[in-house]
């Protein structure tokens, strides 16, 4: 995936996100699934948001346990991602050693 894809993908998933309860209408006996997309909250960001949107309808809990988390779990629900947390503490470790360094030399 290119990076000029991730953004595209990443704002057509959040749409799909936030508009799915709006958009799906699945009826209670047949469980057959209906489309209002007039009833989003704003217009789809691309062809691709409808894409996803219809992926959500079909299999909700793949979209939402598998898809939102992978392109916006960290953003979205302020989540650290662990390379973020491994990153930090190898920065904390190497401040230490260069303080411990500077405490020495005095």
């Amino acid at each position: 995936m290119s990076d000029t894809s991730k953004p595209m993908i990443r704002e057509a998933v959040r749409w799909a996100a936030e508009n799915y309860r709006c958009v799906v209408k699945r009826d209670g006996k047949t469980g057959a699934v209906r489309y209002s997309w007039s009833a989003a909250k704003e217009e789809p960001p691309s062809m691709v948001a409808e894409s996803y949107m219809e992926l959500a309808a079909t299999n909700p809990t793949a979209f939402f346990k598998d898809i939102v988390p992978r392109f916006l779990g960290s953003e979205e629900e302020g989540e650290i991602a662990e390379e973020d947390v491994v990153r930090e503490k190898k920065s904390v470790q190497q401040i230490r050693s260069i303080l411990s360094r500077f405490r020495e030399a005095k």
